[in-house]
């Protein structure tokens, strides 16, 4: 396998390899929404420190929806993550299953 790219070396088993494409995407997904989210949470955070420092409600709402967003991406990504080690997991399973006993 060229560098352990489950992508290619199930490219002969259609189901095992659809299984990794998609457990590549989610954990690509995954890891770009903790980046956006962390960023997202951040700019809520200090968008609410700056609405208490000179008391301006309006940073404060949009620092709290903000920082709420960046969360929920953060879950959201976590979930994705975690989604694409089990495909990736069901798709080393059903290559298995299915390829001749030469590819393995």
């Amino acid at each position: 396998m060229p560098k352990d790219d489950l992508v290619l070396a199930t490219a002969p088993d259609g189901r095992a390899h659809e299984l990794a494409v998609r457990s590549r995407r989610d954990d690509r997904l995954g890891v770009g929404g903790l980046v956006l989210g962390g960023v997202l949470a951040g700019t809520g955070a200090g968008l609410i420190g700056y609405g208490e420092d000179d008391s301006h409600p309006a940073a404060l709402g949009a620092g709290a929806g903000v920082a709420a967003l960046g969360a929920a991406v953060v879950v959201t990504s976590i979930v994705l993550v975690e989604r694409g080690g089990h495909e990736r997991e069901r798709a080393i399973a059903a290559f298995n299953q299915d390829a001749p006993p030469s590819c393995h």
